[in-house]
């Protein structure tokens, strides 16, 4: 890399110091060394290709007949701020990113400047802010666990991904299974396969040597057993003259093999090595399946398929004993490690059995198997593994008869080795979490130690002292008869030291060890295993590393988006009782948590774990407050002619459909709600009563969702991950309908929930929030009025004083038992206006009129046509008890009037 002018290549270095020996490593999986076909001679070119585009051609030479490695391809694309590498999928030279901030020069032409890689890093050029995900400081796309605080990048199996992003670094036992075609290599405590190895015909048996390095399978299909090399998956046969081999096994040695012959029944010795003579030591069995050696190596026990024997052989004089009978096909042969018990596998019955090897009596250790064709026992021989012929391995306690199961790869398994013991797993959790403050214990933990005559553990554990505190350490179930010596005095280390005077068995918490947690929210600590030794070396032990993050919290408020008084946005007005629910990135579970604002609009969401996705939706219900009244519906109705600007927010308010679109179909609809004609707009159906508008403070890794007219989809706001406490996470509250901005919050107090504002319906709390009447308000005058039995009287509302009304909202109370409403029209006064009635509660009529320009003129706004139906000397006071102008910005006066029934005769 050629350097700056002014040195300001060197601000990363010591980024790309930690990084590059990750990028070399996996250049070096990428692109292995040139080789050449394994070939003892060559007679042209094509012996000796190797079919790796990037080792060049070899090619043969032909007078020495040997064959020669080709020139490797040497990829350059002369840019100092990447690596160039030959990638042998695309069969061409590719590039990655150096390990420093950059992956490509800007038009300065030098690295680590910040006219460089903008689409990666950010308009900063720098790493630690929204291009960082976890703040551990290594940006998101070069880091190789992008979502876990992992400054160190630790790949200690060279694959690409973190120890920190893999399902745990410590590797169980090795199963080694056979099927139709295939070996395959297994890790037993996960399941998963690490290996597979194919172009097998028919394997049945498979042994391993003691360093699960070769694997021997008795390959019928062939007729042969086959040698297989498991880090390269050459295959060799060896042996000759085999009639359908089965069962297979390695004596101690790991220089003889014993192999049954199904058909014709031979047990045969077979030297385990290329080109040996393979020798029938014992004829006359009875479909030999199942075959176990004794600890010795003096003895072979084969399970006879055909007969429903255990018979014994003795290797040296090749006699034969039966040791028991009756057994119901069996087809898998082991030993405990003492030689005194064989277990078998009934492939018939669909059991486990032992088999008492001094007298033969038979026990059942577990029933209930599908079909199982093989077993093999762990060293310590306290765990059976037994294939089942649909392809799932059973593990069995031998001393309880419990069952767990994993699935096997492929189909029609028969045969299965395991391997030896692997290290013990020591573990410490990862992603634990707590308050800054606050006090954590963290379980180090051993996997199965069961046999493996653990006395003591010697552990260090570094963390980050600025992060945390050690203060205790006791010890942990697994060891609650051992002793413990702790040292914790030095800050960011605790060296624990356990011995016991009996050896430890199952696995579970060792010792339990107190951090006092100190930093920020949102900041956290590896929990690294410096050192970790049991009994001074063996067993040997994987260290799996933990991590611990302080707890964060999302905080925030909701305040009404409008100010109707003074026309502004935002308002000051708090929004309370709204529900803030937080999702995780599943968001089909339902919220994670749900906080409800309180009386003055703020909400907290706490506790939450760190380098997680988190998702902020608010949501509420009715709380219309008065609101709505006809004058929205006439603001809409101005905007959708032209003669008007809302702002978005109002756009979104006036929605009453919840089409997208803004039309005088909305106005109707918010009449209709403002008189009581329906209970919600459509919109509410669609997006709930209430939209909401992220304004949050910008934090890292944030996303604001924010509503529109076209998507019903809510306002939101998205942390991906969060790796900070969040504060003044805010949002804008409008409810759908006031597009005036005039509503008010319920009474509220702070020891409770938010109180509505008052239980008479939405419509009349908009004629309780009219302003104080003063000398200059308007009128609305209701006549007084005599009528006959049987008579049709009008009723006009009369106004005088209201000439810049575009809206009126009028409740007009009455006596049903007096007079019945039969028709309502709009006035001369207000033949500009639109009218929406609803006369269909007994005594009452609610009326809504609403235009896009004022009335212009005193007089008569609505005229009400009742018919008398009181008798002779009843009467009705008519009342307005609710009225809006201009949604109470024209204060009016009333003059109520009424009704007074008359004899026929009486003059008027």
């Amino acid at each position: 890399m050629k350097p700056h002018p002014h040195g300001s290549a060197q601000r990363h270095s010591a980024r790309f110091a930690l990084l590059l020996p990750l990028l070399l490593s996996a250049l070096v999986m990428i692109a292995p060394g040139p080789s050449v076909r394994a070939q003892a001679s060559c007679t042209s070119d094509a012996d000796c290709d190797n079919g790796r585009f990037c080792d060049g051609q070899e090619r043969c030479d032909i007078s020495g007949g040997a064959c020669v490695p080709g020139t490797p391809v040497t990829c350059n694309d002369s840019n100092p701020c990447t690596i160039d590498y030959c990638d042998e999928v695309t069969r061409g030279c590719a590039t990655i990113a150096t390990g420093d901030d950059e992956t490509a020069k800007g038009q300065d032409g030098y690295c680590h400047t910040l006219d460089d890689n903008l689409s990666l890093y950010g308009n900063d050029g720098l790493c630690g802010t929204g291009d960082d995900r976890t703040g551990d400081g290594v940006c998101s796309a070069i880091d190789n666990c992008s979502f876990v605080f992992n400054p160190s990048q630790e790949d200690d199996n060279h694959n690409g991904l973190g120890n920190a992003c893999e399902p745990s670094p410590c590797p169980g036992r090795r199963g080694y299974l056979t099927d139709g075609s295939t070996l395959w290599v297994l890790d037993l405590l996960t399941g998963y396969p690490v290996h597979m190895i194919g172009g097998l015909h028919q394997p049945q048996g498979v042994a391993v040597n003691a360093g699960e390095t070769l694997a021997y399978v008795t390959d019928s299909g062939t007729n042969s057993v086959m040698q297989i090399d498991l880090e390269t998956s050459a295959a060799v046969s060896l042996g000759s003259g085999l009639l359908n081999p089965s069962s297979i096994k390695l004596n101690r040695t790991g220089s003889l093999l014993y192999v049954t012959e199904y058909d014709p029944g031979y047990l045969t010795q077979v030297p385990a090595y290329p080109g040996s003579t393979s020798v029938r030591l014992v004829g006359g069995l009875s479909g030999p399946r199942g075959l176990a050696l004794n600890p010795t190596g003096t003895k072979a026990y084969i399970g006879e398929f055909v007969g429903g024997t255990l018979k014994a052989v003795d290797l040296g004089t090749t006699g034969v004993a039966t040791i028991a009978t009756g057994l119901s096909g069996p087809s898998g042969v082991a030993l405990n490690p003492a030689g005194t018990t064989a277990y078998v596998t009934e492939y018939s019955s669909g059991e486990l059995s032992a088999v008492n090897l001094s007298n033969g009596a038979v026990t059942l250790i577990r029933g209930g198997l599908n079909s199982p064709t093989d077993l093999a026992l762990d060293p310590q021989g306290i765990k059976a593994y037994v294939t089942e012929e649909l392809g799932r391995i059973d593990i069995i306690d031998i001393g309880t008869g419990s069952l767990s199961s994993i699935p096997a790869p492929g189909s029609g398994v028969a045969g299965i080795a395991v391997g030896g013991d692997p290290p013990v797993a020591i573990s410490m959790p990862d992603l634990t979490a707590g308050i800054s403050g606050a006090n954590r214990t963290v379980a180090v933990s051993l996997g199965d130690v069961t046999g493996r005559g653990v006395l003591s553990a010697d552990i260090t554990v570094q963390y980050d002292a600025a992060v945390l505190s050690a203060t205790n350490a006791t010890l942990g179930s697994l060891a609650s008869a051992c002793t413990l010596t702790k040292n914790l005095g030095s800050p960011g280390t605790a060296v624990l030291s356990v011995f016991c005077t009996n050896p430890l068995s199952g696995a579970g918490p060792l010792v339990n060890l107190t951090f006092r947690i100190i930093g920020a929210p949102g900041t956290g600590s590896r929990l690294h295993f410096a050192s970790a030794t049991l009994n001074e070396g063996s067993p040997a032990v994987c260290r799996n590393d933990g991590s611990l993050y302080v707890y964060v919290d999302i905080s925030g408020k909701i305040r009404y988006y409008r100010d109707d008084s003074t026309g502004t946005e935002p308002s000051n007005k708090a929004v309370p009782g709204a529900e803030v629910r937080l999702f995780t990135q599943d968001a089909t579970q339902g919220p994670l948590q749900t906080s409800i604002t309180a009386c003055d609009g703020s909400y907290l969401n706490g506790g939450l774990q760190p380098i997680q996705t988190y998702s902020v939706v608010p949501r509420h219900s009715d709380d219309y407050g008065g609101a709505i009244d006809p004058f929205d519906a006439s603001l809409n109705a101005q905007y959708v002619v032209g003669l008007i600007n809302l702002t978005y927010i109002q756009r979104l308010a006036a929605d009453a459909s919840g089409n997208g679109t803004l039309t005088s179909f909305d106005s109707a609809k918010i009449a209709q709600f403002s008189v009581g004609l329906i209970a919600q707009l459509p919109v509410a159906a669609l997006r709930g009563d209430w939209v909401f508008v992220p304004v949050p403070q910008e934090e890292p890794n944030q996303v604001t969702i924010t509503p529109t007219l076209r998507s019903t989809e809510p306002g939101a706001i998205v942390y991906g991950p969060i790796i900070e406490s969040a504060e003044n996470q805010d949002f804008f509250g409008a409810l759908f309908g006031d597009v005036s901005g005039n509503w008010r919050p319920p009474i509220c107090s702070p020891a409770s929930a938010p109180l509505a504002a008052a239980s008479a319906p939405s419509s009349l709390m908009a004629g309780t929030s009219v302003a104080t009447v003063t000398s200059t308000s308007g009128r609305i005058t209701l006549p007084t009025l005599t009528a006959r039995p049987g008579d049709f009287i009008q009723v006009p509302v009369q106004t005088q004083g209201v000439t810049e009304a575009v809206s009126f909202y009028l409740d007009l109370r009455f006596d049903p038992l007096v007079i019945a409403l039969r028709s309502v029209d709009p006035g001369p006064a207000a033949s500009g206006l639109a009218l929406t009635a609803n006369p269909n509660d007994p005594g009452r009529a609610r009326l809504a009129l609403y235009g896009t320009s004022p009335i212009g003129v005193d007089g008569s706004i609505a005229i009400l046509t009742f018919e008398v139906v009181g008798k002779v000397g009843k009467k009705t006071v008519l009342s307005l008890p609710a009225v809006t102008v201009n949604e109470g910005r024209i204060p009016v006066t009333i003059q109520e009037g009424s009704v007074q029934v008359r004899p026929a005769h009486m003059a008027r």
